[in-house]
């Protein structure tokens, strides 16, 4: 079995390498660089980069270098529900995307094992829906406008467009992401992660990390 982590940026991306040990570069040509054993389950990191459009090609590409069993999404994502505070773990059930009309939706696969290692961590998280939206959600105002018209906990511009490839190809898929922002907080020039906040979404996914690679394993173990 193998996982593959996909985060927007690099940093993002970081927090889930440094929980994982034996951490190597992956030879050939492909946009996964890295892989790791993470207690015996074999993890491929990609980075997407932001955006819908360069997001689903990278996973695309990724999806044929590595053939991985199963695609975690992470990073961080703007808090859309007042009542979250920056350093909150959102664990998707379900991601939405506007779409002319009527906005589609894919539903991730259980996370037990998602909501086990949070518990683990000790850390607050929250069971909810993200929406993914082709730009930057800076001010406060635009925040209430979403969460008033869709409900989703969190914001973030990659996790439906990774759902949708995953879901042509037949692979499971969960996102969990760390809360940057909240919801009253408006950004600075309107796409400025605040400094604190991007501490504490840090935390949260190396915390989270720490503790999933152990559960993963024993999983594995497990079937084996």
């Amino acid at each position: 079995m193998t996982l593959l982590i996909a985060a927007a940026l690099s940093g993002e991306l970081a927090s889930a390498c440094k929980a994982c040990r034996a951490l190597s570069p992956l030879e050939g040509r492909g946009p996964v660089r890295r892989q790791g054993d993470c207690g015996g389950y074999t993890c491929f990191f990609l980075r997407t980069g932001i955006g819908m459009g360069r997001a689903a090609r990278r996973l695309e590409a990724a999806v044929a270098q590595t053939h991985p069993s199963a695609i975690l999404v992470t990073g961080y994502a703007g808090a859309l529900d007042p009542a979250l505070q920056a350093g909150d773990l959102v664990i998707a059930r379900r991601v939405w995307a506007p779409a002319g009309g009527a906005p589609v939706s894919w539903e991730p696969g259980a996370g037990e094992d998602l909501e086990l290692a949070a518990r683990a961590a000790n850390l607050a998280f929250r069971i909810g829906e993200i929406l993914t939206v082709p730009r930057p959600v800076g001010r406060a105002a635009q925040k209430a406008r979403l969460f008033r018209a869709f409900r989703a906990a969190a914001v973030d511009m990659e996790t439906a467009a990774l759902a949708r490839v995953a879901a042509e190809r037949a692979l499971p898929f969960r996102c969990v992401r760390a809360v940057s922002d909240r919801a009253g907080e408006s950004l600075a020039f309107g796409f400025l992660l605040p400094r604190a906040g991007v501490a504490a979404a840090r935390r949260t996914l190396v915390a989270f990390f720490t503790a999933y690679f152990p559960i993963l394993a024993a999983a594995e173990r497990a079937s084996g």
